[in-house]
């Protein structure tokens, strides 16, 4: 194998062994970095899924019409989706000149502290329909 700074430029030891044991300390520290990383990702995204419906009755008055309703939650769901990929651009660009851990450590910290944020919004009977646009917008 190619040398690269004086190590092997594959983790694997070679390409015939592809069992744990062949990876070396550093492969596997991230092989858990990038599955936690991506548990943590995954439980942003789907968490607001299932916890939506029970949350919506407190953001969305009732006798609305279902119509209302969907457009409510797809519209959170929507911001979920679209804005990440502007979060990849903008983090992306900071990951590259100051490094990843801090970009890291600064994107959670965001998102812990607009999930806060979003926890203490007050309801649709006391913001009305601002109470949704700024639940959407934290998101």
């Amino acid at each position: 194998m190619e040398q690269f700074g004086g190590e092997e430029a594959w983790p694997v030891a070679s390409a015939a062994q592809g069992s744990p044991e062949a990876l070396n300390p550093k492969a596997k520290n991230a092989i858990r970095g990038a599955f936690l990383g991506f548990y943590v990702d995954m439980f942003d995204i789907y968490l607001p899924i299932l916890v939506l419906a029970p949350a919506l009755i407190y953001f969305v008055p009732e006798g609305v019409s279902p119509t209302v309703a969907a457009l409510a939650s797809g519209s959170i769901f929507a911001a979920t989706l679209v804005t990440r990929p502007i979060g990849a651009l903008i983090f992306g660009r900071y990951a590259d000149t100051i490094g990843r851990k801090k970009t890291t450590i600064i994107a959670v910290s965001g998102f812990g502290a607009m999930s806060v944020v979003m926890a203490a919004l007050p309801g649709y009977q006391q913001w009305g329909v601002a109470a949704i646009i700024v639940f959407i917008l934290a998101r």
